[in-house]
């Protein structure tokens, strides 16, 4: 749990959301990475998750099942992700996508199809997006989001592929 990863930022949306009687919880899912000096300490988590309604896991080995108890998988970072494999695989579950509006996250979020995007470090910005997913279809959000991996050819079988014949071509 790495502060660039806009986890500060998603906690006190959340807070803030909750203080307003929005109907929300949170699940957060990582591991403290006790060698990168912008991790969060167990400590810090265990003291932002007191608050009902915010639940800290810790590393998850059963993405999937993670997934399954979400409606909304939100990754508000500061920027750099490339393709982040949190919103990969929660898009491949079928789930809603919030995420900051940078370089990889905006290539796999459609804003108000299959989710939203607000700016990097901005409270008020990621408050208005998950404000925006409790009044929207997630079901159908959620089908666009699987679609996207599929039609990009994102899923695992079509790597897969796409390795093997990079790879034949290397030999």
């Amino acid at each position: 749990m790495v502060e660039i990863k806009g986890v500060l930022e998603l906690i006190a949306a959340v807070t803030q959301l909750q203080n307003e009687q929005a109907p929300i919880k949170l699940l957060l899912a990582g591991d403290v990475d006790a060698g990168n000096p912008g991790s969060l300490s167990r400590t810090q988590l265990t003291a932002l998750c007191a608050r009902e309604g915010i639940e800290w896991r810790g590393f998850v080995h059963d993405m999937r099942g993670f997934w399954s108890e979400c409606h909304v998988a939100v990754l508000p970072s500061h920027g750099g992700e490339g393709l982040p494999m949190a919103l990969l695989t929660a898009a491949a579950s079928g789930r809603a996508l919030i995420a900051s509006d940078t370089n990889g996250n905006r290539d796999l979020v459609n804003e108000g199809q299959n989710g939203y995007l607000c700016k990097p470090r901005d409270v008020d910005s990621l408050k208005a997006a998950i404000r925006a997913c409790l009044g929207a279809d997630l079901a159908k959000f959620g089908i666009a989001s699987y679609e996207i991996i599929k039609n990009r050819r994102m899923d695992s079988p079509a790597i897969r592929k796409d390795f093997r014949l990079i790879y034949g071509q290397c030999t």
